[in-house]
């Protein structure tokens, strides 16, 4: 495989210029066509589609090649057939992200020792617009050090579900209005001025696809149904018409 690796600290992992641009640009292209605006849900003060797979299973032919299993499986170091793709998926259009690790609320999903014992990662596929100059990847702790690839479109961010993280924050007044207003607001009211402040001061250009991966166990097996529960409550809340394709 022609696609180099680069090894960064917690084992995040950035594969390069893994997506050609049109290929990139359709499966983009095909998310804005083919996704249901019901389905794009108030989350993250942008739009997130879960289950993003099981709605739309031409889009993960589109993403998950013979090809690209064979990537993830050589960076996480297993057998290609012990590799399993998870049904957990997501779509996001200008989130606003604040740091967490994927384990769920106080590790609920699955505890820190089973994620360290087990290969379970994130797969994420993040786009922005051109002319956009903002390094719009994921950040990353570790060891009390924070770090933010340079990734360019085409590009493939792997990590462990255990580390630390978190996508675009907003400017710094954005991030700091969106911690205190859901206190101080409704939801919807919160949601809406968030995001006014934000589309007044900043332009986002954030587009991403994300699923887990990882090796076939229980442990995987568990934290992928508790993912999909969460994302099956979340449309039921916002989307129940969702839940009927």
């Amino acid at each position: 495989m022609n696609h180099k690796t680069h090894l960064l600290p917690g084992n995040v992992r950035v594969i390069s210029d893994f997506f050609k641009k049109e290929d990139l640009d359709s499966i983009f292209s095909f998310c804005d066509e083919k996704i249901k605006l019901s389905h794009k849900l108030p989350l993250l003060f942008g739009k997130v589609v879960p289950l993003l797979f099981d709605l739309y299973p031409e889009i993960k032919q589109k993403i998950v090649s013979d090809k690209l299993k064979i990537i993830l499986a050589e960076n996480i170091g297993i057998d290609i057939n012990n590799l399993v793709i998870s049904r957990h998926s997501d779509y996001h259009k200008n989130t606003l992200s604040s740091w967490h690790d994927d384990l769920g609320s106080q590790k609920k999903y699955i505890s820190l020792r089973e994620s360290r014992q087990n290969e379970i990662f994130k797969f994420a596929l993040i786009k922005k617009a051109e002319g956009c100059k903002k390094n719009i990847s994921t950040e990353f702790k570790f060891n009390k050090k924070r770090f933010k690839p340079n990734i360019n479109n085409g590009d493939i961010i792997i990590f462990p579900v255990n580390i630390m993280h978190r996508g675009y924050p907003g400017s710094p007044i954005v991030s700091s209005i969106k911690k205190v207003f859901p206190k101080l607001f409704a939801e919807k009211t919160s949601y809406f001025l968030v995001n006014s402040l934000s589309n007044l001061l900043e332009k986002r250009d954030r587009e991403a696809i994300f699923f887990t991966f990882g090796t076939e166990s229980e442990i995987l097996r568990r934290f992928e149904e508790k993912n999909l529960l969460r994302a099956r409550e979340q449309l039921y809340k916002y989307s129940i018409e969702a839940l009927d394709n």
